[in-house]
């Protein structure tokens, strides 16, 4: 009938659909899930969404979620019993400070691209240069396909003014989303996962050969795939300590804003950003394509 679960954002959304699965029954009990957690973790991102940005998937109603924000100073016993936490709390890093102490969800321990700054980077339309050119960028999965719509200035700078994320798209399905999002625009080129000029099994073809061939889909391009330094490439145009950033995302790209914060480190090697949850990773990984394109190669 209810389902209580601790340290939430330490699991994975599938894992705790399958979990939120299991709460039913035939009385008139009403069945309800508690979660209690801290900003980090895999399941940051879906827990922010849910409950602090509350952006909805298709079935799931607004109504059936409710955020209750709980600082440690809301915490009268403990305060009253160890006055002295607190400065326990206070001496942390200063990312996991902020999360655990001030309730943040924009920063966190272990977050990847820690230059990434809504209010520096996000901006609207209206602040694109007239003297631009235009090209897209996109990761396709079936799971996911996650286009990006960039323009380009004689200076270098970089705006993502639109994108189209999708699951459950065929290849030639794919091109069509992709060749939507340029139609008002003349795109110079599409830059894509090398993956797609492998040939399939399956037909003969390869991917890039299935795309190419729809009609008004911009010729595509080889990414360069290196993670680290592409990952490097995209922190140069997040910078801001010297000025003016090089890169800019519209607000009309919301799953690419959502998805870069929630991007974690790699256990295993620091540099890179880690493959889960894999739901999040696809807008970033074209963010890094697009990047990659603009380098003139040594």
């Amino acid at each position: 009938d209810v389902l209580f679960v601790d340290e939430a954002t330490h699991q994975s959304e599938e894992k705790m659909n399958r979990i939120n699965a299991c709460v039913r029954g035939v009385n008139n009990f009403p069945k309800r899930t508690y979660y209690t957690c801290n900003p980090g973790g895999e399941g940051h991102g879906w827990v922010k969404r849910l409950f602090i940005d509350r952006k909805f998937k298709d079935k799931e109603k607004p109504e059936a979620y409710t955020f209750i924000k709980a600082l440690v100073t809301d915490n009268h016993a403990l305060m009253e019993a160890d006055p002295e936490y607190i400065q326990e709390l206070e001496v942390l890093p200063p990312r996991l400070r902020e999360a655990w102490l001030h309730g943040s969800w924009d920063v966190f321990e272990g977050q990847f691209l820690t230059e990434f700054n809504p209010e520096i980077h996000v901006c609207d339309y209206s602040v694109i240069p007239n003297n631009v050119r235009y090209y897209v960028a996109f990761d396709y999965g079936f799971d996911m396909l996650a286009a990006l719509l960039v323009a380009y200035d004689r200076e270098g700078g970089l705006y993502v003014i639109g994108e189209h994320c999708e699951s459950n798209l065929t290849l030639s399905a794919a091109a069509e989303k992709v060749v939507a999002l340029c139609s008002s625009y003349d795109v110079e080129y599409a830059v894509a996962s090398p993956d797609l000029w492998n040939r399939r099994q399956d037909s003969g073809k390869s991917g890039f050969e299935i795309m190419q061939a729809v009609c008004g889909m911009p010729p595509m391009t080889r990414a360069d795939n290196r993670r680290v330094p592409g990952w490097r490439i995209l922190r140069e145009y997040l910078n801001s300590k010297s000025g003016e950033p090089r890169l800019h995302i519209c607000r009309s790209c919301p799953c690419l804003i959502r998805c870069l914060p929630a991007l974690l480190c790699d256990r295993n090697r620091p540099e890179d950003a880690s493959g889960e949850p894999h739901s999040i990773t696809h807008s970033p990984e074209a963010l890094r394509y697009a990047v990659m394109s603009r380098i003139s190669p040594p």
